[in-house]
């Protein structure tokens, strides 16, 4: 902030209007590329917590999906229900031993062989029972190998120190977002305050200063910008796709534009009652060729009623007729 209000005061140094324009774009910039490494590290970061969010949901759902499987089973872990696996195998086995010799059959075991009308059928259901088995050892193993891989990554995640890294660089981007956001705070304050001067001293004469503004500000912007609406409160302006901004949603070069069109529209109104020098010190040094051409194309059509100096280090006026180069002079 210091920093800037010594450019600021720079005219009282010797810096030009030009210099401190450019001094001050300068400022913008680097808090812009500030603002988006902020947002580069939040991302980064935010990446790392959905990924760690992600790894930690899919393996509670494999634990899930484990602990329904051993619920069924009525089995508490992979070790159990290995081992009830193995015994079921081998009772199946005993089972199919014992019937071809129709010895130590149970009720409950003739019962059941009773549904079968075949040997070939009971191979066949012990077939689709072996089958099935291996699916769900497999679907097990794979499930085993997912969590030791989540583990593995949720381990690295924590031994890098990215999390962290990145969380203390969010911290210090965002103490310094904060001390610019009150430097711009200020400015957007003293917008506000310029628009509510203009609104109350052309309270009187409101219409004519709006219908001679929208023409200067249609020129300027070649035709982009139709209509200015102005309150108590804000300045806004109507494109030609009919949509509505305020004065700060539009770029630095528009709302300068939007200024020049009010404060030329002012003048113009008012030159009828108090016709007083218009003095303009290189007032248009952030204005492209063609709009700096609008810009004298007004500042002519104004120079009918109004006396109108305007000084410019802007090597192309030189070209202009009736320009006086103090440089040859």
């Amino acid at each position: 902030m210091a920093e800037l209000q010594r450019r600021l005061t720079g005219k009282a140094s010797g810096q030009t209007p030009a210099e401190l324009s450019q001094h001050f774009n300068d400022w913008l910039s680097g808090r812009a590329s500030d603002y988006q490494e902020w947002q580069r590290v939040t991302r980064q970061l935010e990446n790392s917590q959905q990924r760690e969010a992600a790894v930690r949901a899919q393996q509670d759902k494999i634990t899930d999906q484990l602990k329904q499987i051993y619920r069924r089973a009525q089995t508490s872990s992979a070790d159990d229900f290995d081992r009830l696996v193995s015994q079921q195998a081998g009772q199946q086995a005993r089972r199919i031993t014992t019937s071809a010799y129709g010895q130590q059959l149970t009720a409950a075991d003739k019962a059941a062989l009773a549904r079968f009308d075949s040997e070939e059928s009971l191979r066949g259901r012990q077939q689709r029972l072996a089958h099935h088995l291996t699916e769900v050892r497999a679907h097990l193993h794979g499930a085993r190998e997912q969590i030791q891989r989540d583990q593995f990554t949720i381990k690295n995640l924590a031994a890098d120190g990215t999390p962290d890294e990145l969380a203390q660089r969010q911290a210090s981007l965002k103490a310094k977002i904060i001390q610019e956001a009150q430097q711009w705070m200020s400015y957007q304050l003293a917008i506000q305050w310029i628009d509510r001067a203009l609104s109350l001293a052309s309270v009187d004469r409101y219409p004519a200063v709006i219908k001679a503004a929208e023409k200067n500000f249609a020129i300027l912007t070649g035709g982009h910008y139709q209509k200015i609406a102005l309150t108590t409160k804000e300045v806004r302006v109507l494109d030609d796709q009919q949509e509505w901004y305020a004065v700060g949603e539009l770029s630095t070069g528009t709302a300068e534009q939007l200024f020049v069109a009010l404060r030329l529209g002012f003048i113009s109104v008012m030159s009828d009652r108090l016709r007083l020098p218009i003095i303009i010190d290189d007032g248009f040094v952030n204005f492209d060729h063609q709009r700096r051409q609008r810009v004298i194309e007004l500042l002519n059509a104004l120079a009918v009623r109004n006396q109108v100096l305007y000084f410019t280090a802007n090597d192309q006026a030189r070209k202009l007729p009736g320009v006086l180069d103090l440089d040859r002079e």
